[in-house]
């Protein structure tokens, strides 16, 4: 009876001790970098990108709101059904589309010198993953604000890019949808 305590108590400790290695979050290696600091760069208010105004920001009268970024805000590519659709909420973006589906998730944020180098200082540090892919692919968003469509409503323009700048999206054009809650035709 001793004995199969013992056992039961050592195979106990060892299986918390295999937890706590690295790439588990366990004691002694706390939580992975997030890709914005991967990226060389540091986390930043979305409200405070070019395009902002093109956003649902609080004004920036140096209250904690402004730095918690947007409210949910959509753009859609064209279409009834749209096959790209890219949401903006607080600090954060998702886009998701195309066939096979494909999803970015990313947190805006401003690279650090000297690594600026010919990319614009401030886009949105995240991953890019899609069905054909084992692992997602660490990627950054580019987004310009295009001003007006035809019939007035605000567009942007995207890319995306991989960690060594090479295009793996776009540029798609999006317009701004009067409400939250779309989502990307599917692939059927």
């Amino acid at each position: 009876m001793r004995q199969r305590f013992a056992l039961a108590l050592l195979s106990g400790l060892l299986t918390l001790l295999c937890a706590c290695g690295p790439g588990t979050g366990g004691t002694g290696t706390g939580p992975p970098p997030s890709l914005v600091a991967q990226a060389g760069a540091e986390p930043a208010p979305v409200c405070s990108a070019v395009f902002a105004g093109l956003l649902a920001c609080p004004a920036n009268n140096g209250s904690h709101a402004f730095n918690e970024g947007t409210a949910a805000v959509q753009f859609l590519s064209a279409g009834t059904q749209p096959a790209y659709v890219i949401t903006f909420s607080g600090n954060r973006v998702s886009l998701e589309g195309g066939c096979p589906r494909q999803s970015f998730e990313g947190e805006w944020g401003r690279l650090l010198a000297p690594n600026t180098g010919p990319e614009a200082p401030s886009l949105f540090f995240g991953s890019l993953s899609d069905a054909r892919m084992i692992d997602p692919l660490a990627s950054r968003l580019h987004i310009e604000a295009q001003g007006l469509s035809a019939d007035g409503t605000p567009t942007l323009q995207l890319s995306l890019r991989d960690a060594q700048g090479q295009l793996v999206l776009g540029p798609l054009l999006l317009q701004r949808s009067a409400v939250t809650g779309t989502r990307a035709r599917s692939c059927a």
